[in-house]
């Protein structure tokens, strides 16, 4: 999972190291998950471990492995 969204990441950043609130909108799009750009803020806000205001791709893979939602196989 860590490398898919390291890929995904790696996708919709410009090349800074870093997911900027409207790429966080984009790349949620790409998960079929639609936010805005105000809910991209607060993500960020919520999920920057040092303070500096930008989500890292680590900070984005502790973000999305921790708000995942799995839906049980059916047997």
């Amino acid at each position: 999972m860590p490398r898919l969204l390291k890929e995904l990441f790696k996708n919709v950043d410009d090349g800074d190291g870093f997911l900027s609130p409207e790429e966080l909108v984009k790349l949620e799009g790409k998960l079929n998950k639609n936010i805005t750009t105000e809910d991209a803020e607060d993500i960020i806000k919520t999920w920057d471990s040092n303070g500096d205001g930008k989500m890292t791709v680590n900070e984005f893979i502790e973000y999305k492995t921790a708000t995942m939602h799995f839906r049980p196989l059916s047997v």
